[in-house]
């Protein structure tokens, strides 16, 4: 690490191997202590920048639209009602010329890509195309909540099905499943819907793809995208935190060498701001931080919960563990009686550990409280630059349960 002093500030210059002290030059230090750049936002100390874990204990609200509502999950905003209208002129368009086409939604976290493919089923069924939708299990429950008097298990895709549908809805697709289904050979058209249509947040893919990724999938098969730029499922306090928080991932990078950190963050610029370009119409909404929490912290928390206009139809809360954090029996059983939606993990380990988290992707709880243990804390707080890309994945996926919150968030550290 090359570094310089002055005027009590310390100044990284450069990174590397034993290389970079002979590559770094005299005429190139004299301009970088003319202009030296501000460092990424995760180093700022407290008192100069956001942090990753924020306060912001907001306990005004105002209902917005049918949020209060069990068909809330159906509910769209203009965007996405427009959205749903060129979808279904898609659909018809491809029908009649008895073509093959794909379309991407893509968008953030609660831009509402489920709300978009569910409205896009019920057309379907009208017009008596065959359709088809596949969710995660977990998804499907909270639909079948929020929407009691469809069978909603008639519409789910079958994998073992001999024949697929003529319209195969595919909310949040797997990494390698988007990566594979654009080499598909064009002799394999008849065994393949006529149109598919792949919901999905580009960063909360397992793996975040480049923009060159994105851009070949799409042209390899003339992919129809449409992307999702307002989020109204979150109050605007938790979704503008959730953002800095995948704003500060993006500046992050599994790399130290300077080269290799401005290349990774380039590769993704476009991506990044298809998943981060959003705005937020839903006021208020409450964040709060427990550095050192105890279990007094969460009955507060919990009291608070509990004096807010909560959902009848689907769990209001929902409890993620860091299963390496030392959260005390009495708190887990305080959650168990608040009937939360429990996830556990080692959050950042290994695969099975993310898959446990990717389980609430898509669903939606007006409360969320995350424990975790110091150590990963610490980590987070001051960034994933240099973590490796292994540990640099599977702490971006913290994101999935942070972006699950509708009124508050909340992070207990144990």
């Amino acid at each position: 690490m090359l570094v310089t002093w002055r005027a009590e500030r310390l100044h990284l210059l450069d990174v590397g191997g034993h290389n970079v002290v002979a590559e770094y030059t005299y005429g190139k230090f004299y301009a970088d202590a003319l202009n030296p750049p501000p460092a990424a936002r995760q180093f700022w100390p407290d008192a100069d920048g956001p942090r990753f874990f924020a306060r912001n204990p907001c306990l005004d609200f105002a209902v917005f639209g049918k949020e209060l509502d069990q068909e809330w999950l159906y509910d769209l905003s203009l965007e996405q009602e427009g959205m749903v209208c060129e979808l279904a002129y898609l659909a018809d368009e491809t029908f009649q010329q008895n073509g093959y086409r794909t379309a991407f939604i893509v968008g953030g976290p609660g831009t509402g890509k489920t709300s978009v493919l569910l409205n896009l089923l019920k057309y379907c069924h009208e017009q008596g195309y065959e359709a088809a939708i596949t969710v995660t299990d977990a998804l499907a429950e909270y639909i079948k909540a929020s929407v009691p008097e469809i069978d909603f298990e008639r519409f789910r895709f079958d994998a073992e099905a001999e024949e697929p549908p003529d319209i195969h809805l595919i909310d949040d697709p797997e990494y390698e499943h988007l990566a594979d289904f654009g080499r598909l050979a064009v002799a394999t058209e008849g065994a393949v819907p006529l149109l598919r249509v792949y919901a999905f947040d580009p960063l909360q893919l397992r793996f975040a793809p480049r923009d060159d990724d994105l851009a070949e999938w799409v042209s390899e098969r003339d992919i129809a995208v449409f992307s999702l730029t307002e989020c109204y499922r979150q109050k605007a306090n938790v979704g503008e935190h959730v953002k800095e928080i995948a704003d500060t991932i993006a500046l992050s990078t599994p790399f130290l060498a300077s080269k290799k950190v401005r290349d990774f963050q380039t590769e993704r610029m476009g991506v990044t701001e298809l998943s981060n370009g959003i705005e937020f119409p839903n006021p208020h909404g409450y964040l709060e931080t427990y550095e050192t929490a105890t279990a007094q912290d969460v009955r507060k928390e919990l009291a608070r919960v509990k004096s807010r206009p909560l959902w009848r139809h689907w769990t209001p809360i929902l409890a993620v563990f860091d299963s390496l954090a030392d959260v005390p029996t009495a708190v887990r059983k305080l959650l168990e009686e608040a009937n939360a939606f429990t996830v556990s993990s080692k959050i950042g380990r290994d695969w099975e550990d993310w898959m446990a988290l990717s389980d609430v992707k898509g669903l939606e709880f007006q409360h969320v409280f995350v424990f975790l243990r110091r150590e990963l804390y610490e980590q987070i707080e001051h960034g994933f630059r240099g973590s490796g890309q292994a540990a640099y994945h599977d702490r971006r996926l913290l994101r999935i349960p942070f972006s699950r919150a509708k009124d508050s968030l909340v992070t207990f550290v144990f």
